[in-house]
């Protein structure tokens, strides 16, 4: 019995915090369209700069006022007036992409502050976790769990009061409602969604702290993996009810607390079925309730007056501008390539063949994206089935490392159907949250056994032999990502071409209309996420070999996030912006200057973060913009000094005007 009420006040504990992660989710959705997955990434740089405080010597009430009460929400209100409130009306695209980019870029920036620093240990908020200050029967009741009920039930109630007793939380209620209606009736409609933003980021902020002490550290990883406990609350709750958010999030920890406690601990899969209980209830909520399978229908009675999204600017492109862009890149990809096999030094050939590899993978968001206009976020998680494939395979089996290869991306993509099969009805938000889902489910059950990625040991992949070839060599193994690269192009380009490639634009367009011609969503979208996670796990075999060690921490829930930045920030609509964006990912990652410390390792998540904000603007992507811009600059040039002058006619020969016919 002192286990099962230990288990419980300790799922009280996590489940409050969940609660006030939930609420802002809740809040920050409901009056502005955008589910902020960054929260946890905010939860973290508040709980750093507050134990960084403290550890400086800062009074637990100043670091407490100065960074949760007025640093966080002044960061939801400036993130609301530069982006958030200009990607309202926008696709579900741009808005997740804005808020994926804040995820990838907010935590290293917040390390480079620090930097030279030590990680600051977690402090605890008014009350000691390890003080126990009073009993209820046999069971004690400590510091931890005291801050995080009375924080909880603070907010709760004060957030309630606000909302419905409020003129200010009125507008609020109004702008959930309707958010045009509200601008109608002469509101400030920004003025209450900065209001909401600060609110739901000072949330975020103590939920971060508070969380810090009970996990014991500060971890991004942690924190923001956690997210996905308070994603199935506000899910639960139909992201409107806060009340039912904050029941749910306590339930949810008290359920995981009693699955770490009472599962047989010598088995491999009880560590990790705590942290993916909330994928499960996620995908039985998503699938009972059909209410829950599309969260971006609105039910806002002036949606329609919207106007719709601009096309993409590569559809409108003129067929000389395509051209010239073809002879363009292939001049610049021949070049490279003989640079690659003649004087660029050794190094730079082994960051560039893994920059390919990396394309592949790439190429998997093009698909499923740039062709079906849906939003997967575990396309690294295929990538790693494919990656552990090939070491397993060749480790235990002895099998040819090509021969692997193809059999990893077949194994990937027969999961990916398995993914898709329960989530065919579903799009926008619902799918990139089951998808998310699959990739934390994979990170904690899957990766960590013995048989997939051999644990935390890893596994040490041998390169191919072909005859005489050797490819331990850089250039020979260079040229052989280029050959996979080029073969999976074709088959994009043969796809995006084809029948297939059509139905699965009209679907992405509008499902609706697509069926009512006759197009069946089921097999289309079956062989989409088929074909996205076969490239993907194909990617993941040549980058192992490529590699030559691989481990779970290579395809992490976080590493398909920052891959879907990358390639939608650059141009998801073309094979041009994925090969761009491995080339640039890899590129900074090897100029990085290692010498300013580690924060500036990750300067290429810092600055594909921040481009994504680009796409929220332009969603044709950078590479394509680019592009269109640069065409229309030669065709000026062109047309002011090549062009020859117009033909004046002779006043001796005056032109008769046509005749209409009758």
């Amino acid at each position: 019995m002192i286990e099962f009420t230990t288990y419980i006040g300790s799922g009280v504990s996590y489940g409050c915090v969940y609660a006030l992660l939930a609420l802002g989710l809740v809040l920050a959705y409901r009056t502005s369209g955008v589910f902020n997955l960054s929260f946890g990434a905010i939860a973290y740089v508040v709980a750093l700069l507050y134990s960084a405080a403290r550890s400086s010597g800062w009074p637990e009430w100043l670091a407490l006022i100065t960074w949760v009460l007025i640093f966080a929400p002044a960061m939801g209100v400036f993130l609301d007036l530069v982006l958030f409130r200009f990607v309202r009306a926008r696709s579900f695209a741009a808005r997740l992409i804005s808020v994926l980019g804040i995820f990838i870029a907010v935590p290293p920036i917040a390390a480079y502050l620090l930097a030279g620093s030590q990680n600051p240990s977690a402090y605890p908020v008014v009350f000691s976790p390890n003080i126990v200050y009073f009993r209820i029967g046999s069971y004690p009741v400590n510091g931890g769990l005291i801050s995080t009920v009375l924080a909880t039930a603070i907010v709760l109630i004060g957030v309630g009061f606000f909302i419905n007793k409020t003129f200010l939380g009125l507008k609020i209620k109004a702008a959930v409602e309707s958010p045009r209606l509200l601008a109608l009736s002469g509101s400030d409609s920004d003025r209450v969604s900065a209001v909401s933003w600060g609110l739901s980021t000072l949330l975020a902020g103590l939920a971060g702290v508070l969380l810090a002490p009970i996990l014991h550290s500060i971890d991004p990883i942690s924190m923001t993996a956690l997210l996905m406990s308070s994603t199935a609350a506000a899910v639960i709750a139909g992201l409107s009810s806060m009340t039912f958010a904050v029941v749910a999030s306590i339930g949810i920890g008290i359920f995981q607390e009693l699955l770490a406690g009472y599962l047989p601990q010598n088995n491999s899969f009880s560590p990790g079925l705590r942290p993916s209980l909330p994928f499960l209830i996620l995908l039985i909520v998503i699938l009972l309730y059909p209410r829950f399978s599309n969260f971006e229908t609105s039910s806002d009675p002036l949606s329609a007056v919207d106007p719709p999204n601009e096309p993409p600017q590569h559809v409108s492109r003129k067929k000389e501008t395509n051209l010239k862009a073809k002879v363009i890149l292939s001049c610049l990809v021949l070049a490279i390539f003989i640079s690659e096999l003649t004087w660029i030094p050794q190094n730079w050939v082994f960051g560039l063949t893994q920059a390919l590899s990396l394309a592949i993978i790439f190429l998997s968001i093009t698909v499923i994206y740039g062709i079906g206009g849906q939003i997967s976020l575990c396309q690294a998680t295929f990538a790693g089935i494919g990656a552990f494939c090939v070491g397993q395979l060749a480790l235990h089996f002895n099998l040819p490392v090509i021969f692997g290869i193809f059999l990893g991306a077949l194994l990937a993509g027969i999961i990916g159907i398995l993914v898709a099969l329960p989530s065919i009805r579903l799009g926008g938000l619902s799918l990139a949250i089951l998808t998310l889902g699959f990739a934390l489910l994979a990170d904690n059950l899957i990766f960590p056994q013995n048989w997939a990625a051999n644990g935390a040991t890893g596994l040490s992949v041998a390169r191919p032999e072909l005859g005489p070839i050797n490819f331990n060599s850089q250039r020979p193994m260079f040229v052989l990502v280029t050959v996979f690269l080029v073969l999976s192009i074709f088959l994009v380009v043969r796809i995006r071409g084809g029948i297939n490639g059509g139905f699965l634009r009209a679907l992405g367009a509008s499902q609706r209309a697509a069926e009512a011609i006759g197009i069946n969503p089921l097999s289309s979208r079956l062989v989409l996420f088929a074909f996205a996670a076969f490239l993907a796990g194909l990617g993941g075999g040549i980058y192992a070999i490529v590699e030559q060690y691989v481990s779970s921490s290579d395809f992490v829930f976080q590493v398909s996030l920052v891959y879907v930045v990358i390639v939608l920030a650059l141009g998801v609509y073309t094979v041009e912006g994925a090969i761009i964006g491995a080339l640039a990912f890899v590129i900074l990652a090897q100029a990085a200057p290692s010498a300013h410390g580690e924060a500036l390792g990750a300067l290429e998540y810092i600055i594909f973060g921040l481009l994504a904000v680009y796409f929220a603007i332009y969603p044709e992507g950078l590479v394509e913009r680019q592009k269109r811009l640069w065409a229309k600059r030669f065709n000026n040039f062109k047309d002011r000094f090549f062009m020859p002058p117009p033909q004046i006619a002779s006043q001796e020969e005056p032109v008769s005007p046509k005749v209409l016919p009758n």
